[in-house]
């Protein structure tokens, strides 16, 4: 009864719609050949564009990384390329990067980073990659994962890699340089205007990579994000979180003796306030790290407070006169012009430029 019930409503649905409105002018229509030209275009345009900013994010990343890698507690070699195979593309743009990049099932070179030790040898995008170190390289997924391991798991900054470039085998040697062990991840299909660090890795999204005006502000929010991990914010906020739920289920615990049920009230309510905790201290110590990091890279820190203030414009302006888990922007920008006087009286005194550290803190 129920199902015939629902099929009369179903029937009376789509008579109902069928006397919607529709359009009244003849539009002019693709062929399907057409519009099969054009997705394939727009594949390959979104491709070469998003190559085009993932190249442009470890260019800026690289003098961070490397400049500051005294600084980081943890570090790794670095030669400096990027490579990948068909196998390991995503199914939309496999054969844009066919067309593209002349991408097969060899892992190959599709970017090298500015000033690394991979462009200093002599690699060039498009190498396929055929040896390291003696082992051969497998083919598709596996050899790119392979390679990927190779390099961790060797210790020697010297190594030596065999390529295969116009029908022609090639030996380079490359040092390895070492820079601070933290990954770039660009989301490029992430519009909101955001950089956050897990402690391990460094994340930009599309809308923040648009956002910054140029090379010298992409940089900032970088080493703003690079200073939340060399300082340790993600593990202490992880500690914080712990501490707070303690004493929060303690609470619990005591009510819950007396009678009183909860209900994990006080426990949440804990691991909120230890989330918060020092936030805004953290974000202090971020821009204040962040500032030393561009100067040690080589990268002109005086116009930070500027990226600061435009980012309050961003945010409504909520920033201006409200805390919340970062400092006011009014703070920000008389802490960041402090800060910017402080390094440059250590540069112009000949100072080695490190962050000033509380002498109790080891």
């Amino acid at each position: 009864m129920i199902k015939l019930y629902t099929k009369y409503c179903l029937i009376a649905l789509f008579c109902f719609l069928a006397g919607c409105q529709g359009p009244i002018t003849v539009t002019q229509q693709g062929t399907k050949e057409e519009i099969a030209s054009e997705r394939k275009k727009q594949t390959e345009s979104s491709l070469r564009q998003e190559i085009k900013d993932l190249a442009r994010v470890y260019d800026l990343a690289y003098p961070l990384l490397l400049d500051n890698q005294e600084l980081c507690p943890s570090k790794k070699l670095f030669t400096g390329m990027y490579t990948s195979t068909l196998e390991i593309v995503h199914k939309v743009y496999k054969e844009a990067a066919k067309n593209l990049m002349n991408l097969g099932n060899e892992t190959q070179i599709w970017k090298l980073v500015k000033n690394s030790a991979a462009e200093k040898a002599g690699l060039m995008i498009g190498d396929k990659i055929v040896g390291i170190n003696g082992v051969k390289i497998r083919k598709g997924k596996n050899g790119f994962n392979q390679l990927a391991k190779l390099l961790e798991e060797i210790t020697d900054a010297n190594i030596q890699i065999k390529i295969l470039r116009n029908n022609e085998n090639l030996t380079f040697h490359i040092v390895r340089e070492k820079i601070c062990n933290y990954n770039i991840a660009y989301l490029p299909n992430e519009p909101a205007i955001n950089a956050y660090a897990d402690g391990q890795n460094i994340y930009i999204t599309r809308g923040m990579y648009r956002f910054a005006d140029d090379d010298s502000e992409l940089s900032l929010v970088m080493a703003h994000e690079l200073a939340h991990n060399t300082m340790k914010h993600i593990d202490k906020k992880k500690t914080n979180v712990l501490l707070g739920t303690a004493g929060g289920f303690l609470i619990d615990l005591l009510l819950s003796g007396a009678g009183v049920n909860t209900g994990g009230t006080y426990s949440d309510l804990g691991a909120n306030l230890g989330a918060q905790a020092y936030s805004v201290g953290f974000e202090q110590e971020a821009d204040y790290v962040a500032m030393y990091y561009l100067e040690r890279a080589g990268i002109d820190s005086s116009n930070v407070a500027h990226f600061w203030r435009r980012m309050a414009t961003e945010n409504n302006n909520l920033s201006i006169n409200h805390r919340t888990s970062h400092p006011t922007t009014p703070e920000r920008f008389i802490a960041l012009e402090k800060t910017f006087k402080e390094i440059m009286m250590k540069k112009n005194n000949g100072e080695v430029l490190k962050p000033n550290i509380e002498s109790s803190v080891d």
